[in-house]
């Protein structure tokens, strides 16, 4: 718990306090608001300036970098990369899925469905009927 200052009173304020308790001003926390895509573009080319010229990370930034641009100009959201990695991490557990536990993969397939993912979702979907035949084909005739 910190101490800060009424913006109104002056008065020493606990930061957990939703209200001054000499004047009764709200107290409002300034949460850091997230970079624009301007200032994300603005760090990854100045980030892209040390890499070398021919390094993996640089070309991969350089992608970024052209996304972001497109993104500022066209007006379009824009998912970042660390989100990215996060789905196709979790597409990655829908396909392991589909071929360890056909009946699982089918489920998650239809999840990809209703996401929208219609790529992924014949994918997932194919691999698990797929295994779903070899096991009743090894362990039925």
């Amino acid at each position: 718990m910190a101490l800060i200052k009424c913006s109104e009173c002056g008065h020493d304020v606990s930061s957990r306090a939703k209200a001054c308790p000499n004047c009764g001003d709200p107290i409002v926390e300034d949460k850091p608001k997230p970079p624009t895509l301007e200032e994300q573009l603005i760090t990854m080319k100045n980030k892209a300036k040390d890499l070398p010229l021919d390094s993996r990370e640089r070309r991969e930034l350089k992608a970024e970098i052209e996304k972001t641009e497109y993104a500022i100009k066209t007006g379009e959201s824009y998912l970042p990369r660390e989100y990215q990695e996060k789905t196709v991490k979790g597409l990655g557990v829908s396909y392991l899925m589909a071929f360890l536990v056909p009946p699982i993969g089918t489920v998650l397939s239809i999840y990809l469905l209703c996401k929208g993912e219609i790529g992924h979702f014949i994918g997932v979907f194919l691999l698990s009927d797929f295994m779903l035949f070899l096991l009743y084909v090894l362990f039925l005739n």
